[in-house]
């Protein structure tokens, strides 16, 4: 059976990793809001915890990033309210960018904020942050998010 996966033409790479952590099929959200996020339509997705809403983004912005961009600035911005979604949101990001060279960094309160400002050197394309430290870091470092092309806020 062909994965439900293929009819979102990921690129090889990602595609690998989708069958590396054995989804066979897009849940109903996923059904609904990847394709959306695709074409890069602003979507607001609502549905129940465990219902797949982290993918409905993750997957797609690392199939439009695919790589590392040399030009300083991230490409993407996902805010989070809270410490615990952001290590969550940052695992599942991770389980899917095995041999994909993508960068990203996790900006939050609690942790050590020159580690944070040090983890900015590695250029990500991809920032997961809570709002009151990214403000921070807006406000009292040279960080520019304009390049961002997508921001989530979850």
């Amino acid at each position: 059976q062909k994965n439900g996966f293929a009819q979102y033409s990921f690129f090889p790479e990602l595609f690998r990793n989708i069958m590396i952590n054995k989804l066979r099929s897009p849940t109903p959200v996923q059904k609904k809001a990847i394709p959306l996020v695709q074409e890069g339509k602003d979507v607001v997705v609502c549905y129940k915890t465990g219902s797949g809403k982290t993918l409905s983004y993750v997957l797609p912005i690392i199939n439009k990033l695919q790589s590392h961009s040399q030009i300083n600035g991230a490409r993407a911005l996902i805010l989070i309210p809270t410490r615990d979604l952001a290590d969550q949101i940052t695992k599942v990001l991770k389980s899917f960018l095995h041999k994909i060279d993508l960068r990203y960094t996790l900006i939050l309160g609690g942790h050590t904020y020159e580690g944070q400002f040090e983890s900015l050197s590695i250029n990500p394309d991809i920032i997961i942050a809570t709002p009151g430290r990214l403000m921070q870091l807006l406000t009292e470092t040279d960080l520019k998010l304009s390049r961002v092309q997508t921001i989530v806020f979850d």
